[in-house]
């Protein structure tokens, strides 16, 4: 007998679509500030080698995160449980966002 307390088990959140999508957001909004020194034109300012390796680093790992989350939508969890996770991820993002300026 399940607990009262708990959603049915057919209703769930996918963890994986969530911390994924929370993940992508918080490195991005990490970097950001990085990214148009890394790509842009030679006249605008250089990255000290450490900031701009943490950003490349940063930039990898986004990738890495798409690539999993690409997995997950494709090979695990249905329709309903990876758009929760994701709403979830996308409301905890804007949360901690709203909280932090």
């Amino acid at each position: 007998m399940r607990p009262a307390l708990l959603p049915p088990a057919d209703r769930t959140v996918s963890g994986h679509t969530f911390i994924l999508t929370h993940s992508i957001l918080l490195i991005l909004c990490t970097i950001a500030p990085a990214i148009p020194a890394l790509f842009g034109s030679a006249k605008r300012a250089q990255l000290p080698p450490l900031q701009r390796a943490a950003a490349i680093f940063g930039l990898v790992l986004v990738g890495l995160y798409w690539w999993m989350l690409l997995m997950t939508a494709c090979f695990f969890h249905r329709g309903q449980e990876k758009l929760s996770g994701l709403a979830v991820g996308l409301l905890g993002f804007l949360s901690y966002r709203l909280t932090t300026g």
